[in-house]
């Protein structure tokens, strides 16, 4: 096996440990949670159930607000991967997304209980899963891309940016793709399975 083919599925081992912790952190935390704060979560739920079912949602500025916050984030993780300060930051965008993913999927069952969880498992797969693929691709490229170009420097090899820049930038583009259609799933058939599901929860 090549060294680097090595490397680089240590680095997902690495990612995929990350995984796990941020997603159980994402789904205890709301133990922790106020009183209040859970109140918030409970309202915030019920609304955007309610709001699906009542035909209150603005579906292109959602798609639109989602799309761009996922592109900025993806851009953002892409450049810190050709910096040689961006593998911690890489890792924490990482872990703050699988958690928000584990927190949103406990908020359901919060709210709903046992019925929560069809909720959550419509809205984990299979949207989520291929985001977490998506974004697993970006942050392995990205350390593997940061990692190179720290043993340049320390050891005063000579890479062929170019080259490694254009097979980045193919990744990049080809995340942004599955992301964008990733993300018209979730803003035009979610909502519309919520609502045929909402005499679940009215």
């Amino acid at each position: 096996m090549k060294l680097d083919k090595l490397k680089k599925i240590k680095t997902l081992y690495f990612l995929i440990g990350i995984s796990i912790i941020a997603f159980i952190f994402g789904i205890f935390f709301i133990t922790i949670l106020s009183n209040k704060d859970i109140s918030i979560v409970k309202d915030y739920i019920t609304t955007f159930i309610t709001n699906i079912h009542d035909k209150q949602i603005n579906f292109l500025s959602i798609l639109k607000d989602t799309f761009f916050s996922h592109l900025i984030i993806l851009i953002i993780i892409w450049l810190l991967g050709i910096s040689i300060i961006g593998i911690p930051i890489i890792i924490f965008f990482y872990f703050f997304k699988i958690f928000s993913l584990g927190f949103a999927l406990s908020s359901f069952v919060l709210t709903y209980k046992i019925k929560g969880l069809i909720f959550s498992f419509l809205y984990l797969f299979p949207n989520e899963i291929i985001k977490y693929f998506v974004y697993t691709l970006i942050v392995t490229n990205s350390i593997k891309i940061s990692k190179k170009i720290i043993k340049s420097i320390m050891k005063k090899e000579t890479i062929d940016f170019h080259v490694l820049l254009k097979k980045y930038t193919k990744i990049l583009i080809i995340s942004i793709i599955i992301i964008f259609i990733s993300v018209i799933y979730e803003t035009f058939a979610i909502p519309y399975i919520f609502d045929k599901l909402y005499f679940l929860v009215k």
